[in-house]
């Protein structure tokens, strides 16, 4: 199952969770909190080194 981490707020966040909904495929949504620093965490660095929103992890885990 793919994995989209985002925040609800966002705007380009938002279009990944309408196509994906749209095209009915099932993902799990993790929450990023933006201004609480989330997107600057040495796990969330891992998964994306320039820190943005959205991020879309694929089933073998690479994002």
């Amino acid at each position: 199952m793919y994995k989209v981490y985002g925040d609800y707020r966002s705007g380009n966040c938002y279009k990944v969770k309408l196509m994906l909904n749209l095209l009915g495929v099932p993902y799990e949504w993790v929450d990023i909190d933006i201004l609480g620093g989330d997107t600057q965490t040495p796990e969330f660095l891992a998964k994306n080194p320039n820190g943005k929103i959205p991020v879309l992890e694929l089933e073998d885990g690479t994002c």
